[in-house]
């Protein structure tokens, strides 16, 4: 089932959210307050002074909030976290609030005094993250095209920037040249980093060939969990500092159709599926950029952008950290099936 409309205003009484809310194939109880959440048709906590507010929205996860204050049934909730998910990682019941509302979940409006201030500007953000993407058509690859080609103008002579780098040819041999004062070695595994002297010595692969390269100045950027392995000789400190972090997982699919008629007879280019493995589903935005026209009408190729977060949603206890990686070993286990 496919409900039309723009849900990230929609989610903060913008435009008719109350038709669609009305669509939404829930309880009506549950669609009812849906509508007096999105609409700030009251302010849920209105038995807190204004200290206890602000303790409460800093200490009670976002998901409580739905569940004991706006009285959203758990079967409700997904439709209000897929956002959090797919921004975030981990779902409204490993967010406050307050770090609810700040990512861009609904609620504002629902704060009584505290709306009346912040609304306006509010409508603001919200109009700007509701409109056009702007990004290039392979994405970061050309933020680290136009950074190499800064370092070693050679490498594409003829490149204007950012007009141009999407169909810009790189000519990857003019990478590693000795009479540049930048030189990029692809293909190159760091295996060891260690100082030697007034030196810093790399230890590298390339090939299935082990060499090295010394330096005066070594910045060792990578994963961090790899660090403390890479470069033993750091102190405990640093290693247990570097081990804190979890990367958050997320799965980002890119799926080629023959043509777009079917995402062109919903008339949509954005979808909200909270229910779904893949929360967010979107037509890859049609970007032109310096000679680069991607194809446009029904029966041309599309591709189909898809966003997951596996981390776990339904209440699971544990740390952020625990539930990332429950996360991770969710992806490694699936099969393609």
């Amino acid at each position: 089932m496919t409900i039309g409309g723009h849900w990230l205003k929609f989610f903060h009484g913008r435009g008719d959210y109350r038709a669609a809310v009305r669509e939404l194939p829930i309880p009506e109880n549950q669609k009812d307050k849906l509508v007096a959440f999105f609409g700030g048709e009251k302010d849920f906590l209105d038995d807190l002074s204004l200290t206890k507010k602000w303790d409460y929205v800093n200490n009670t996860s976002y998901n409580q909030f739905l569940l004991d204050r706006v009285g959203l049934s758990i079967d409700t909730i997904p439709i209000l976290n897929a956002h959090l998910l797919i921004l975030n990682g981990p779902s409204g019941w490993n967010h406050t609030v307050l770090e609810g509302i700040l990512a861009g979940s609904p609620g504002l409006r629902a704060m009584g005094w505290l709306a009346d201030f912040v609304d306006s500007i509010a409508a603001t953000l919200i109009d700007d993250l509701a409109g056009e993407i702007r990004m290039f058509p392979d994405g970061n690859a050309s933020v680290a095209r136009l950074l190499v080609q800064k370092m070693i103008p050679g490498v594409a002579p003829g490149m204007k920037g950012f007009e141009d780098v999407a169909i810009a040819r790189f000519d990857y041999s003019a990478l590693d040249l000795a009479d540049q004062p930048v030189r990029v070695r692809l293909n190159s595994t760091a295996v060891g980093v260690k100082e030697v002297g007034d030196y810093v010595q790399v230890d590298y692969v390339q090939q299935g060939k082990p060499l090295s390269i010394t330096a005066s100045h070594c910045v060792l950027a990578c994963y961090n969990n790899l660090i403390p392995d890479l470069c033993p000789e750091m102190s405990d400190a640093q290693k247990n500092g570097l081990g804190y972090g979890v990367r958050v997982p997320f799965v980002y699919a890119n799926v080629l159709l023959e043509n777009g008629q079917a995402f062109s007879e919903l008339g949509v280019t954005f979808t909200h599926c909270p229910y779904d493995p893949f929360q967010w589903v979107s037509a890859a935005p049609t970007m032109t950029s310096g000679g680069y026209e991607p194809p446009r009408g029904p029966d041309d190729p599309m591709v189909v952008f898809m966003m997951a977060s596996p981390t776990p949603a339904d209440g699971t206890k544990g740390t952020t950290r625990d539930l990332l990686r429950m996360g991770r070993h969710k992806i490694y286990a699936s099969t393609f099936d």
